[in-house]
């Protein structure tokens, strides 16, 4: 069992102060409403571990929030602040140091201010170095709250995909440029749809040409992309080593449908 005993000297502002000394009103707008964001760092041997990281991860939190970074809130200056809390609270070994940023200011739901303050508070541990858990972890899956499912898809209209590239960009002459100008913007929207998708289904078919699907199917697989192919026994041969790479292979999209709902919610 790790104990942990607050300490009561903090940093407000960059100020250090007994915490019995700040007042409620300086902190209440962010603990009320939430409007913040904190850090927990852990102290071993009397040094806090990867602050750095964790002075990105709150600048990207403020970003984010859009509160303003102080001209005080610097990486610099924070580590100085909380060598200077650790040992005025006299911790040589193991701790905990709690960094919390918070809209300053009043207002209600909309603030009216959006300007940064920030507390540091320290904790002594019982011990020094990290511990796991020697009982194990209990694991389950929670059903309750399902993640939403958005489908992305490239452009269907064959002839705006042919021609998306001299409609914006300008006639071309030669062919060639023609169709490279329109491939280069299509693959925008491909593959960016393809890198965000958790689950790729490639269908192949009269409508849908082999070159294109082949080339999105095989960008798929190189991200490690969960792959659905969808095709008729016609293409089996040509598409012997997609089929082999894929996850499962369909021939209906009823086949396509049943699997992403088993994926999904584990039922058929």
């Amino acid at each position: 069992m790790i104990y942990l005993q607050t300490m009561n000297k903090v940093c407000f502002n960059g100020e250090i102060l007994n915490v019995e000394d700040i007042e409620l009103n300086d902190v209440r707008r962010g603990f009320s409403f939430g409007d913040g964001a904190f850090e927990t760092i852990k102290i071993v041997n009397g040094i806090p571990l990867f602050l750095n990281y964790h002075y990105k991860r709150l600048s990207s939190a403020l970003k984010k929030l859009k509160i303003d970074e102080d001209q005080h809130f610097r990486l610099e200056e924070l580590k100085s602040n909380i060598f200077n809390l650790i040992e005025l609270n006299h911790i040589q070994e193991g701790g905990v140091v709690r960094l919390s940023v918070f809209r300053t200011g009043s207002g209600t739901y909309l603030p009216n201010s959006n300007k940064l303050s920030y507390i540091i508070e320290l904790k002594k541990s019982s011990s020094n170095l990290y511990q796991t858990n020697n009982k194990g972890l209990k694991i389950d899956v929670f059903n309750d709250l399902l993640k939403p499912i958005n489908f992305l898809s490239p452009n269907t209209n064959h002839e705006l995909s042919d021609d998306v590239g001299i409609k914006i960009l300008g006639d071309e002459d030669n062919k060639f440029w023609h169709d490279h100008k329109s491939a280069k913007i299509n693959s925008i929207r491909t593959k960016n749809a393809i890198e965000q998708s958790d689950i790729v289904i490639v269908r192949f078919g009269e409508k849908y040409k082999q070159w294109n699907a082949a080339f999105d199917a095989g960008y798929a697989i190189g991200l490690s992309k969960s792959l659905i192919v969808l095709h008729n026994d016609e293409h089996q041969h040509a598409l012997k080593e997609i089929d082999a790479s894929a996850s499962a292979v369909t021939k209906t999209v009823d086949e396509v449908v049943r699997i992403l709902q088993y994926s999904s919610t584990k039922k058929i």
